[in-house]
């Protein structure tokens, strides 16, 4: 879990539990039932369409967000252009990542709980 900030907007990478939910459609299954049990504790969450970058849970917002432009930043994740397309590297995984990103506005102690919930991978 990264915290973007000490007014609790975390910021979820899942990259352990993305061994288990390791590919599109079991991710969006996983980022809607982590969102729908943020939101049920009364709390802002959504995640992040992998192939377009856009939201999936906020329908009025059509702005694109990067995944691997924002592990870049926030993580410090190195990337390498492969044609038109950025290729994440992983300091332990190398390219073999699927980023993926889900955005709350909880508690730090919400987001634990509700990520705990999840059987972790082996």
């Amino acid at each position: 879990m990264r915290i973007a900030n000490k007014r609790f907007i975390c910021k979820l990478h899942l990259p352990h539990l993305i061994n288990l939910y390791f590919n599109q459609s079991k991710f969006i299954s996983f980022g809607k039932d982590f969102c729908d049990k943020i939101r049920s504790k009364g709390y802002w969450a959504d995640f992040i369409d992998p192939c377009s970058g856009l939201p999936m849970l906020t329908q009025s917002c059509n702005k694109v967000y990067s995944e691997v432009d924002g592990m870049e930043c926030l993580l410090n994740y190195k990337s390498y252009n492969a044609g038109f397309c950025k290729i994440l590297t992983h300091p332990l995984w190398g390219s073999a990542v699927y980023p993926a990103t889900i955005f709350a506005h909880c508690p730090k102690d919400v987001a634990a709980e509700v990520l705990e919930s999840y059987p972790c991978a082996p």
